[in-house]
């Protein structure tokens, strides 16, 4: 994949949101070690419903004397035989297969961990797009305190929507799908979510710094009188502009940025770790 010689750096997806340092740095060390060693460390007494076999084991931290206990939650990554464009795969809730690229709700797919919902959404409450206040600090590809979010055109007048009263939409999501990338040469290639996922996409991400490039296709049509299509004829082209994810930020996808823009990710310099909050479809 390339990356596009020339980028509109003004205008971004109606329906992207970004928030960048939303995940605590101690959050992400337990994330990270869980992925790593199986091992989840959470604060005793705390739930951790789904979790099927756990073996604990306290330890004390020297500098206060909290003592956590570390269960035991296998993380389900893939086999690493099926073609995944070169990246480790875990997913929670349904299962998308890169081979055929389609949904499957018939493998049995365990739903996602009541600590990863813990730590990623309850800790972080998701704010539907169209309530949210449109942030404008004259370049919207950059977060202003932290935040950047895109006006949805199909609600100007967010106060007088009454969807707003509850617009936390965290505990809607119930497939989640976690990507490693442990090779700096690894991209995410151009791509549309699935249809068959719903029309809100949120992603956490960690690790390498690397930008979210968005493209559209764009059809200009021109009087053309020996056209045998009717006088007009049409020439694509594409129109592109970028993101800045950073580590432990968050961004969402909804409206237009979901449904009418493709987005890819080029080769970065080390380790990125995403997890991506999606829901399936009823008839799903």
């Amino acid at each position: 994949m390339s990356t596009p010689s020339h980028v509109d750096q003004q205008t971004l997806p109606d329906g992207f949101s970004m928030d960048h340092n939303v995940v605590s740095l101690d959050v992400w060390e337990k994330l990270d070690h869980w992925l790593k060693t199986d091992y989840i460390d959470i604060q005793k007494g705390t739930k951790i419903t789904a979790t099927k076999s756990v073996n604990t084991a306290s330890v004390n931290k020297e500098e206060d004397q909290e003592k956590k206990e570390y269960y035991y939650y296998k993380v389900p990554w893939q086999d690493e035989g099926e073609k995944m464009q070169h990246r480790r795969v875990a997913q929670f809730g349904g299962r998308y297969d890169y081979q055929t690229d389609i949904v499957d709700t018939k493998t049995p797919t365990a739903p996602i961990p009541q600590f990863l919902k813990d730590l990623l959404l309850t800790k972080n409450p998701v704010m539907s797009n169209k309530c949210s206040t449109v942030v404008d600090d004259g370049d919207s590809t950059r977060a202003k305190d932290n935040h950047i979010q895109t006006k949805n055109s199909d609600n100007e007048d967010n106060n007088n929507n009454d969807d707003c009263n509850e617009n936390d939409v965290s505990h809607d999501f119930n497939q989640c799908i976690i990507n490693e990338y442990t090779h700096h040469d690894t991209i995410i290639p151009w791509h549309k979510d699935h249809p068959d996922f719903g029309p809100t996409i949120l992603v956490f991400t960690f690790g390498d710094d690397r930008p979210l490039h968005f493209r559209k296709l764009v059809q200009d049509q021109k009087e053309d009188n020996d056209n045998e299509s009717g006088g007009k004829e049409i020439n694509g082209k594409n129109r592109f502009c970028t993101a800045y994810p950073r580590h432990c930020s968050r961004y969402m996808l909804q409206g237009e940025a979901r449904n009418d823009w493709e987005h890819s990710v080029p080769k970065g310099t080390g380790r990125r770790v995403s997890f991506t909050f999606r829901t399936l479809k009823r008839e799903h």
